[in-house]
């Protein structure tokens, strides 16, 4: 019979798991908010077929990145990730239109959570970001 793992042994497990999941998860959460980009020239404008498409994508993403980075105890890329998952439900469900506050607090979020996912350091304090984040949403 083989002994259980510890969570130290269980974290190590899963990191390479972590990693290469969370690399397709930022890639989509990037690529996303580049639609989203575009879409935000037609202000007042409902979203496209693309572009709602891209935004279900992203939050979708941010959601289970941030969920993943809890599981094996990267607070960063959850704290991040939750904001930005934040930021896009309120775009979402109608309460937040797109602008270049929110979209330039969104591609900010979407290169920490690139290198975050590689195992490297995020360009700004999480905390930082988080919070540009959440007053660009109205969360603050």
């Amino acid at each position: 019979m083989t002994k259980p793992m510890g969570p130290e042994e269980m974290r190590t497990w899963l990191m390479p798991i972590f990693r290469a999941e969370a690399r397709e998860q930022a890639a989509a959460i990037a690529s996303g908010i580049d639609v989203l980009d575009g879409e935000a020239g037609r202000p007042g404008a409902p979203l496209s077929a693309a572009g709602r498409e891209a935004l279900d994508s992203a939050f979708r993403a941010c959601h289970s990145l941030a969920s993943s980075a809890a599981t094996v105890g990267l607070a960063e890329l959850h704290d991040i990730g939750r904001a930005a998952e934040e930021a896009l439900g309120r775009v979402r469900d109608g309460g937040l239109a797109l602008d270049a506050p929110l979209l330039g607090a969104l591609h900010e979020a979407a290169e920490a959570l690139g290198r975050l996912a590689e195992g490297g350091a995020a360009p700004a304090a999480a905390a930082a970001i988080v919070g540009r984040l959440r007053r660009a949403a109205g969360l603050e």
